[in-house]
């Protein structure tokens, strides 16, 4: 990722932004912006925009790329957030969950803290507050202390971003399912998860909103919607593609994305599949689990 210094530098129309930023600024001007998104909360601007995609330079490398990762970033973000007019849920209860011995230390809670939807994604509970900062600054406890910075930063909209580049085993990245690089096995196919905009609802709601009867029936014909009036704006061919997860089923372990990209202190930091407060796509986390590894020592 791009450090802080250099995303601090970007500005609409600097001739320093980064490369990405200049294509994301080719397709989408701060003009444009404002009218897709009327009702935004002012924290929501276009620079915080051009920020978090400075700090992601692996998204929108090319326009035909940018074009679809826009088209379809909205889109998600009209559901979670009606047009961006919601910084922050609505219901903000305190989410800290210590539903397993390794999540409770990894990622405590604050007192006094909640950790309720917060920024374009919506992003929520303790572990992914601390998950994404330790992205971000190296260590959890940042916004484990200070959650409120993914509302009133440009962090709004690196949470979503990060979420859309970071890979949940077994669910691979949106990010994978939109730019081709995740390659669906027999077993995905038979579960109907194929790349198209439909398994990226399944990635960030599936259990809610997908399936033949799900609790929330209204709201992946919305984000379906939303798609195509995006698509259609940035010039997005999405003739064939499956828009629906109606018919699919939840990421499993017999699907194709199943790597060892955790690791994990209980057996001395070795590489594994399932989930451990340290991912190993993110730098410096294999210097935390072996101090983790090291307290757990007799």
């Amino acid at each position: 990722m791009t450090s802080d210094q250099e995303v601090d530098a970007v500005m609409p129309g600097s001739v320093s932004n980064p490369a990405n930023v200049k294509i994301v600024e080719s397709l989408l001007s701060n003009k444009k912006f404002r009218e897709l998104f009327p009702r935004a909360d002012p924290a929501y601007t276009y620079t915080n925009l051009l920020k978090a995609f400075a700090k992601f330079p692996a998204l929108c490398t090319n326009q035909q790329i940018c074009r679809k990762t826009l088209a379809t970033m909205f889109a998600h973000f009209q559901q979670e957030t009606d047009g961006l007019f919601y910084l922050n849920e609505i219901n903000r209860n305190v989410y800290c969950s210590a539903w397993s011995d390794w999540v409770a230390a990894a990622y405590p809670c604050t007192s006094g803290k909640r950790y309720f939807g917060r920024g374009a994604k919506q992003l929520s509970w303790n572990y992914n507050y601390g998950a994404f900062s330790t992205a971000m600054f190296g260590e959890a406890k940042v916004l484990l202390e200070n959650p409120e910075l993914v509302s009133n930063t440009w962090l709004n909209f690196a949470s979503a971003l990060w979420f859309f580049v970071t890979p949940q085993p077994p669910k691979p990245s949106m990010q994978a399912v939109l730019d081709g690089s995740w390659t669906p096995n027999s077993n995905d196919r038979q579960a109907n998860r194929v790349q198209g905009f439909g398994t990226t609802t399944m990635i960030i709601n599936g259990e809610k909103e997908c399936g033949p009867s799900p609790p929330n029936q209204n709201a992946s014909p919305n984000r379906q919607n939303y798609y195509r009036l995006y698509a259609d704006m940035f010039k997005v061919d999405i003739r064939g593609e499956k828009l629906d997860c109606v018919d699919m089923k939840a990421f499993d372990g017999s699907g194709s994305f199943n790597p060892s990209i955790y690791w994990a202190p209980e057996s001395g930091c070795s590489l594994v599949n399932w989930q451990t407060a340290y991912s190993a796509l993110t730098e410096g986390n294999y210097r935390n689990c072996k101090r983790a590894a090291q307290k757990l020592s007799p």
